[in-house]
């Protein structure tokens, strides 16, 4: 027997396995949408029997609403992508391990993934790490999503403009402490995160102290005697501020490297560029003190400092599909909006 299905704009055409999804946003409301993505995922995905159908279908109704609803707060004009195969195959990849555990961490990540992965061009470097994040996250336990976090926060993660020490403590607060409290510290759970694609791990470490003092060096500034800092250099206003330890010494404001260069090259010196940004590193405290210095303020990361050094935390070099899952966990817990471009750009850029 022949059958014959024909579907107008805005309609999701079912027959037997075979879907063919037309969407038109401007026409979808949520509770439509929910409604397509349920029918796609029913029809592609196995069937199970008893309890556990109907388990599997609580859930896929909860993550499609889940996606749904955040798709159309954070991103106007995603659920158009939804015509894109390789997106309708993300979103079944979602819906097939969401549906295994249920777990409501793993949902919230599935779904900023899922948002994240609808505003990108399908064939483009971010939507194909997404799709490797997106049939990854499901394999990894919440405290190994935590240990990737810990380590993109501290080594890829940067807030401009901290105006004190005291602005940081309250950054790493909100930012690193939520993710150190059950980060893993069995060599298995390192392993696996290697055999996932999720990391690397080098033979040496960064002592922790020294990446604080490179991502902040201003903060971390000791006071600079009159002759080492260059007569050319002390007139060039907002670079340099009186040392809370003696009024009569100089130090660095609260400059990053990229803002030092940029005030020397607004008071018309460029030349001295690279100068005063080797001064600046040059004055940042020892690993030691920076450490010491950051524990006093944020007493919580006493145990992840140790960890850094001990286990194979501050050797971790994460993958593109690292970043991505550390991200996309970050964005959950934090809520930050940021996007991912900002730190996976596309290979022409």
């Amino acid at each position: 027997m022949t059958q014959r299905q024909i579907g107008g704009r805005g309609s999701l055409n079912v027959q037997g396995t075979e879907v063919n999804l037309t969407v038109n946003e401007s026409s979808l409301s949520a509770e439509s949408a929910v409604g397509l993505i349920m029918q796609l995922s029913s029809a592609n995905l196995i069937q199970m029997q008893g309890q556990a159908r109907e388990i599997v279908d609580k859930r896929f109704e909860e993550l499609a609403t889940q996606f749904v609803n955040a798709a159309q707060l954070r991103r106007p004009g995603a659920l158009e992508s939804l015509r894109d195969p390789d997106v309708q195959y993300a979103l079944l990849t979602a819906q097939r391990d969401y549906a295994r555990s249920g777990s409501p961490a793993l949902g919230d990540t599935l779904v900023d993934l899922l948002v994240a992965r609808c505003v990108e061009s399908t064939g483009s470097l971010r939507a194909i790490v997404l799709n490797e994040a997106i049939n990854t996250v499901g394999r990894l336990t919440n405290t190994q999503l935590d240990l990737l976090t810990c380590s993109w926060v501290t080594t890829w993660l940067r807030q401009s403009e901290l105006a004190s020490l005291e602005d940081l403590a309250e950054w790493l607060r909100a930012n690193l402490v939520p993710f150190v409290l059950d980060a893993p510290t069995p060599a298995m759970a390192y392993n696996h995160l290697m055999y996932c694609g999720c990391i690397q791990i080098g033979v040496l470490s960064e002592e922790l102290g020294r990446v604080w003092g490179r991502t902040y060096p201003g903060l971390f500034g000791r006071s600079l005697v009159g002759n080492a800092i260059p007569e050319s250099l002390r007139e060039v206003p907002g670079l340099f501020v009186s040392s809370a330890d003696d009024p009569q010494l100089l130090r660095f404001g609260p400059l990053e490297v990229e803002a030092v260069e940029d005030v020397v090259q607004k008071a018309g010196v460029p030349d001295l560029a690279g100068l005063a940004s080797a001064l600046l590193l040059e004055s940042v405290r020892s690993a030691d003190e920076v450490e010491q210095m950051v524990i006093e303020l944020v007493p919580e990361l006493t145990d992840f400092a140790r960890r850094w050094r001990e286990t194979p935390l501050g050797g971790i070099r994460l993958s593109t599909v690292g970043i991505a899952l550390s991200h996309a966990n970050w964005t959950r817990v934090v809520g930050d909006p940021a996007g991912l471009e900002l730190w996976i750009g596309e290979e022409e850029e």
